[in-house]
């Protein structure tokens, strides 16, 4: 018998080939998405913070641009969203400044009074200051990772 050389690949070969490429495929994609759930986590606190600095600087300066009178600002959250208000906050004021956090962002704490903070006109610090009643959780529902943010009698934001 004459031995016939055959040129190109097996099936077998092909078949391990291609499942390899899919297990690196799907390992490389996995570690790819994580940094995007950091990312949107780490966005939402920065967007937070930014605001409740504005409420802050507004109230610090005797913001008036709502109306003629300087008023305090603040904060007011709910589970998905927070609001930049003057005053008092009201549900459907046209000039409250309302964000929504991105999908799977929540507040899933919230120990402020009334949920908001509010600051002083002038001063700048928060309104009825307590402690105990200074902290907002900020939680990625797919990762699991959360961040408290810690807010002092001054207005300062500590991120733990």
């Amino acid at each position: 018998m004459e031995k016939i050389d055959s040129l190109g690949f097996t099936l077998i070969e092909l078949l391990l080939v291609i499942g390899l490429l899919a297990i690196v495929l799907t390992i490389s994609s996995i570690n790819l998405i994580k940094p995007q759930r950091h990312a949107n986590l780490n966005s939402a606190i920065q967007s937070v913070v930014s605001s409740i600095a504005e409420a802050q600087n507004r109230s610090a300066t005797g913001d008036a641009s709502i109306d003629s009178q300087t008023k305090n600002w603040g904060v007011h959250f709910e589970p998905t969203t927070y609001t930049l208000f003057a005053g008092s906050y009201q549900v459907g004021n046209p000039n409250n400044f309302e964000q929504t956090l991105p999908q799977n962002i929540s507040f899933s704490t919230i120990t402020f009074p009334n949920r908001e903070i509010i600051f002083e006109k002038v001063s700048g610090e928060v309104l009825g200051f307590n402690q105990n009643a200074s902290q907002i959780v900020v939680t990625d529902s797919i990762s699991g990772n959360s961040v408290t943010l810690s807010i002092n009698k001054l207005g300062a934001v500590k991120l733990d």
